[in-house]
């Protein structure tokens, strides 16, 4: 009953069905004192109404407290069942954020490691165009050695050449002195010849002319047969008249 009492007092505080009990028990105390003051005779059946009412309140209480009882227990069960869904929400929630967070990073991881391949193909790619442009350079150096090598030895090959070629313009032009000179010297002996001849036959003209007027003046102081001399004389004449002069 102190138990019973404890919790009527408890839960009056938070029930109107509580202060409606309280106030009937108020009645039921003064309602008490009223027959106390009445006569003895009456005590008893005031007593067992007491009682009865008494027992119609406490079963009244015990049927409100069952009720309340159950409404606590349904509004903590509805609230258990909602902190449950709440919790199996935010579960949900957490576990739906974990897994998008999971898969961010696994995109994230999945960027990057094509990121990173990206770069090692570019790095790779830039790498090899550096060999093959070192390659290339190199194959250029080589063919420009290679080049210079045969424009020096086509250098000398023309050299030699021009050496040949300036000997045999060297020889050419030595033999065409060398003809213009034996046909200078060919040209200055048939000239020396043709003097020599001319001077022969003037002398030889020189001698016959004298010989001539030294026959003419032997004729001309000799008296006899002047006559027949005469006409070899005028037929010399003639011969040295008509003999053509050298130049």
């Amino acid at each position: 009953m102190a138990g019973d009492a404890t919790c009527f007092a408890e839960s009056r505080a938070t029930s109107p069905a509580v202060s409606a009990t309280a106030t009937g028990r108020q009645g039921s105390a003064q309602i008490y004192r009223q027959n106390s003051l009445g006569s003895s005779g009456s005590k008893e059946s005031n007593y067992r109404q007491r009682a009865q009412s008494c027992i119609e309140r406490l079963q009244q209480f015990e049927l409100w407290r069952h009720a309340e009882n159950a409404k606590r227990r349904a509004s903590e069960e509805k609230r258990r069942e909602r902190l449950q869904s709440e919790a199996s929400q935010r579960q949900e929630e957490a576990a739906k954020r974990s897994l998008q967070a999971m898969m961010k990073r696994q995109l994230r991881e999945a960027e990057t490691c094509q990121r990173e391949a990206a770069r090692t193909s570019v790095l790779a790619k830039r790498q090899e165009a550096r060999e093959r442009r070192a390659e290339e350079r190199k194959m250029q150096q080589m063919k420009q050695r290679e080049l210079q090598r045969e424009l020096s030895s086509l250098r000398d090959i023309n050299r030699a050449m021009d050496i040949e070629r300036q000997r045999r313009r060297e020889e050419t032009q030595r033999e065409t002195f060398e003809e213009a000179l034996r046909r200078k010297c060919e040209r200055a002996e048939l000239v020396a010849q043709e003097k020599q001849r001319l001077w022969c036959a003037r002398r030889q003209d020189r001698i016959q002319r004298e010989e001539v007027l030294t026959d003419a003046d032997k004729m001309s102081r000799t008296p006899i047969a002047v006559k027949r001399r005469t006409s070899k004389l005028s037929m010399a004449l003639t011969a040295i008249a008509s003999t053509p002069t050298l130049p």
